[in-house]
């Protein structure tokens, strides 16, 4: 919304309440029809336009149809009127009450072509959006074929979007936090709470991390409070399967090595070694020094 704002302002327009729905997206823009329902169609993140005088020919009043459109989930409402005191007291405090921006247009505003104006903007800004979300995507798919794996992934993505990045396990603990550039860790506990991070300003957003259809983690952007665009809910519904394919590797990987270990184990017990050297060496790949002394526990 504060994009469309920018792009109204040309057409002295002026946010007069809600300023707390600045940061809604706008999909599309709607003008008020000249018969009930003011508005037909609605899908939800339209901006809708209308005049006041028009409003008052059909008998309806601001306030009501405010609380209407945002029940139906529209963006904003920009209104077409001689004044702030024009559109009511009770018109902006709906407005702040509900955080739904409304905006004062000149009573001479040409709704029709501001409609088509914010179209257009639309639709060319999601093109652009998407494409930038396809080119970090890209990015981060390169990075994990060369083998950067879930920590390089996540830090590349970090830069990339300027917010910290935590992946979670599937109980929701904390596994691993990447820092976007000039900035520090946070200070987290194991699990993260929305109500701790409203402590620091911060808020975020969150995509699952599926394989086949199970939860295998979670993938959260971190950022200060209403500081998140299209851009960042794109790149985190595609980063996110990204990750699923770097938790399958890392849990493959450690199957082969438990595997492995048993193994190793096994022929310990066994005796399946020519020398004991050799034994000694493999052992020392995985980890254990068998040239110290060693006990023997069984557990029933």
């Amino acid at each position: 919304m504060r994009n469309i704002l920018t792009l109204l302002a040309s057409r002295d327009a002026h946010l007069v309440a809600g300023a707390g729905g600045l940061e809604r997206r706008v999909t599309w823009s709607s003008r008020m029809r000249a018969r009930l329902p003011a508005f037909e169609s609605v899908h939800g993140g339209e901006l809708a336009l209308l005049a006041l005088s028009q409003l008052r020919r059909l008998d309806e009043t601001l306030p009501h149809l405010l609380k209407s459109l945002h029940q139906e989930g529209v963006a904003a409402v920009a209104v077409a009127a001689p004044s702030i005191e024009s559109l009511g007291n009770e018109a902006c405090t709906i407005a702040d009450q509900l955080h739904f921006s409304l905006i004062l247009l000149p009573p001479s505003a040409p709704l029709e072509v501001i409609e088509r104006e914010v179209i257009t903007f639309v639709v060319s800004f999601r093109g652009e959006i998407e494409r930038k979300a396809s080119e970090v995507s890209h990015q981060l798919m390169q990075l994990s074929i060369q083998g950067a794996g879930i920590n390089g992934v996540s830090e590349h993505l970090a830069r990339s979007c300027n917010k910290w990045v935590i992946i979670e396990d599937a109980e929701h603990h904390i596994r691993l936090q990447a820092v976007p550039t000039n900035a520090g860790a946070l200070t987290l506990p194991t699990t993260l709470t929305d109500e701790l991070l409203q402590q620091q300003g911060l808020a975020h957003i969150m995509a699952p991390i599926l394989i086949r259809h199970e939860v295998v983690g979670y993938l959260s952007l971190v950022g200060r409070d209403s500081d998140f665009d299209y851009l960042e809910r794109i790149v985190l519904g595609q980063v996110a399967p990204i990750l699923a394919l770097e938790f399958a590797r890392e849990k493959e990987r450690s199957e082969v090595e438990s595997r492995y270990q048993l193994e190793a184990f096994m022929d310990v017990l066994q005796g399946n070694y020519q020398q004991p050297e050799e034994m000694l060496a493999r052992a020392r790949l995985l980890g254990y020094d068998l040239a110290t002394p060693q006990v023997v526990a069984i557990f029933e």
